[in-house]
């Protein structure tokens, strides 16, 4: 259930994406894998903030925080952080946003293998950046988002990203 959530997940197709992770939950619950609990529950908070259902994405990310803190996950803190900071910067808390972003993206440096959603930190981290006129965060946090060993933007963000830092770049901001 959970390689079909995700593998839906990745390919957008977000009804198929959540019946499985939906499914994936109930069955870690049932058995009580708290690893697959806490990895159904990360999924689950970026289907529901990529299709824009915030309260739904904030229900899970405190779900999975508690998950993680339970059961020893801290694969997932990095996700529940990630999240927590996205909540924040909607509501407008900046400095909350920003110590959890970062937070998660310093767990992430931590790993021996780079996770590669970190946009979860990085959109967050670019629009702190952004509303606080500071350029370099906001370049940074748009280098990280065109990484190889990230998942790739949709073309058209893509050249926006990659446009924005040459402007930066160049001064022309």
């Amino acid at each position: 259930a959970f390689v079909n959530g995700l593998v839906n997940l990745l390919a957008e197709n977000w009804e198929h994406s959540r019946r499985h992770l939906d499914r994936s939950l109930q069955l870690s619950e049932k058995i009580g894998d708290a690893p697959g609990h806490a990895r159904a529950l990360a999924y689950l908070t970026v289907l529901e903030r990529r299709v824009g259902n915030r309260d739904r994405a904030i229900e899970h990310a405190r779900k999975l925080k508690e998950a993680v803190e339970s059961s020893q996950q801290a694969a997932y803190l990095s996700v529940a952080l990630a999240q927590s900071g996205w909540w924040a910067a909607q509501e407008g808390d900046f400095d909350a946003a920003e110590a959890d972003c970062s937070e998660a993206v310093r767990l992430w440096e931590e790993r021996p293998v780079s996770y590669p959603l970190q946009w979860l930190a990085y959109w967050p981290l670019a629009r702190i950046g952004l509303e606080t006129q500071r350029t370099d965060r906001l370049r940074d946090a748009f280098c990280m988002l065109t990484r190889e060993d990230q998942q790739p933007m949709p073309r058209t963000i893509d050249s926006h990203i990659t446009e924005t830092v040459r402007l930066i770049d160049h001064g022309d901001t």
